[in-house]
């Protein structure tokens, strides 16, 4: 009797856990969609808004209601110095269009987008309870978000069929710099590189990409299991240098960080680890060089010794050499960001530059300052997790550099790690 009535209990211990497996299996599905839509900006053909600003409808509901958060002024405080910051560099490109006597307002973004972004990241933080304890989890999930857009993005690429589904459901526009008009992408297997979901699109994809691998790069370090995350990593590799030749800066500087995480170990954990990375990146170079179209191959091999006067590399020496700031400009900016809808202003696409063009080095040491807080607060939210910064670092280095090839925003995704410590994440609980 006792052994049936020990059957029944477990019996009905199954049939009360099964929903929640269930509650569970659906809240990860919803969070790895959610983020595929945060992380790449996704605009869908039957909304008129992008994607992700409906995210910030349920944020804000739970912002206000949910209880068990409790968030308190000291969670909060963080945020409102950060959004202090984006109101003070607006105020400093009003000054500038003041001065300069333009209309070109370009930093009303700033301040928009961060509580847009804010109550977005708050949903997504609601939806990662129990799934997301931990920096580890999340770094795992971040890795498998861009992988799984990466293995997407190349079946747009060489699947025509999938392509003109996907661009039924799913915005494919891709502006031309310099021209006032579309790019056609009604045949993705045209382009020399790949175009993927939303913002990754040429340069665009440095974002997602670099969060990816440094996450990777962080889960081959902390986490036993490691086949599938190497598997990841050169798949977003692969495909992110196929959409951006500047991608390989975090592809190196990815590797680089799993280096120095194991600088001073000898274990079988590396050795592994370097064994499976090297065979790896052996298969993908046969592979690429056996299957991959000749426009395709052409275009990357030109990361490797093209200088000719007409190559990427040579405008962005004479873009570095020849530009030339009146003292006006270096001070406080022309408050002119491009002109017309697509050009560059001064025809110089440095992101440095153009953020000098616009408001100065007083307005860059702003958003200098921005990303810096930023992050500082994301290496300070697990003081006992030494790995932390040099991954802040990392992604900083990567920030830096892409300033050099085009301007470009990683604070989303900053904000996405630090209120996922704030608002998800146990502290000092490292999940193998």
């Amino acid at each position: 009797m006792k052994c049936l009535t020990g059957k029944k209990q477990q019996a009905k211990k199954k049939v009360f856990m099964t929903p929640f497996r269930m509650t569970k299996v659906v809240r990860y599905i919803l969070l790895i969609i959610c983020l595929l839509i945060y992380i790449y900006n996704i605009q869908l053909q039957a909304i008129p808004i992008a994607a992700k600003t409906l995210l910030a409808v349920p944020g804000f509901i739970y912002f206000l209601t949910d209880k068990k958060n409790k968030v308190t002024y000291q969670k909060l405080q963080k945020y409102i110095k950060l959004f202090g910051v984006a109101l003070l560099l607006f105020l400093w490109g009003l000054f500038t269009m003041a001065i300069n006597g333009s209309d070109e307002m370009l930093y009303l973004a700033y301040i928009k987008n961060f509580l847009l972004w804010f109550f977005e990241v708050y949903f997504l933080c609601h939806l990662a309870k129990s799934i997301v304890s931990s920096f580890l989890d999340l770094c795992k999930i971040i890795t498998i978000v861009v992988a799984f857009e990466s293995l997407l993005a190349l079946c747009l690429k060489f699947n025509p069929s999938f392509a003109e589904i996907v661009s039924n459901i799913v915005e494919m526009k891709v502006y031309q710099v310099g021209f006032d008009n579309y790019m056609d992408t009604s045949d993705l297997t045209d382009f020399s590189r790949i175009i993927g979901l939303g913002n990754a699109v040429y340069f665009g994809v440095l974002t997602s990409c670099t969060l990816g691998l440094i996450s990777s790069a962080y889960v081959l370090y902390h986490s036993k299991s490691i086949s599938i995350y190497i598997v990841c990593y050169i798949i977003i590799s692969i495909v992110s240098i196929m959409t951006a030749r500047i991608a390989v800066v975090p592809v190196v500087l990815g590797l680089a960080l799993v280096l120095f995480y194991h600088a001073n170990e000898r274990n079988g954990h590396v050795i592994r680890t370097t064994i499976l990375i090297s065979l790896s990146a052996f298969v993908t170079i046969h592979l690429a060089l056996t299957f991959l179209p000749d426009n395709m191959l052409e275009w990357q091999m030109e990361l490797f010794g093209n200088m000719t006067e007409n190559s990427e590399s040579e405008h962005l020496l004479k873009w570095l050499i020849n530009t030339k700031f009146e003292d006006k400009t270096l001070f406080i900016g022309d408050a002119h960001y491009k002109v017309g809808d697509f050009a560059y202003y001064k025809n110089v696409d440095i992101g440095f530059y153009r953020q000098i063009f616009y408001s100065g080095l007083i307005g860059l040491s702003i958003i200098l300052y921005y990303n810096i807080m930023i992050l500082k607060y994301i290496k300070k939210s697990d003081i006992s997790d030494k790995s932390l910064g040099p991954y802040v670092a990392v992604l900083f280095i990567c920030y830096l550099i892409s300033m050099f090839k085009g301007d470009i925003n990683y604070v989303e995704l900053y904000l996405l790690v630090l209120m996922m410590f704030d608002f998800s994440i146990k502290k000092n609980v490292l999940t193998k």
